[in-house]
């Protein structure tokens, strides 16, 4: 969906949304949890995947170091971040 469409419909809706959450719901890098008890769970973006962390109890950092270690997970460059892997949601997964 478009950025102008998501704007139009929207406002007939009465909803107030902001560019920035626009552009987020059309441009966000998806991120896949994978967890052995829990299974997969997609969020919309890193920011999204580090509130859920922090909501859940699994971690009380500050949520711009959870955004970083999901990151570089999702990267390849560590195994894991706060006990789970994560990866880039791609067209496959």
């Amino acid at each position: 969906m478009t950025t102008w469409l998501i704007s139009i419909v929207a406002k007939q809706y009465g909803v107030l949304l902001s560019n920035h959450d626009v552009n987020r719901m059309t441009n966000g890098k998806h991120i896949v949890m994978i967890d052995e008890t829990i299974g997969e769970i997609e969020f919309d973006t890193i920011a999204d995947a580090a509130h859920y962390l922090v909501s859940m109890g699994f971690t009380s950092s500050a949520v711009d170091g959870i955004r970083k270690q999901i990151r570089n997970c999702a990267n390849n460059k560590k195994k894991s971040a706060y006990g789970k892997q994560w990866q880039w949601k791609t067209s496959n997964t």
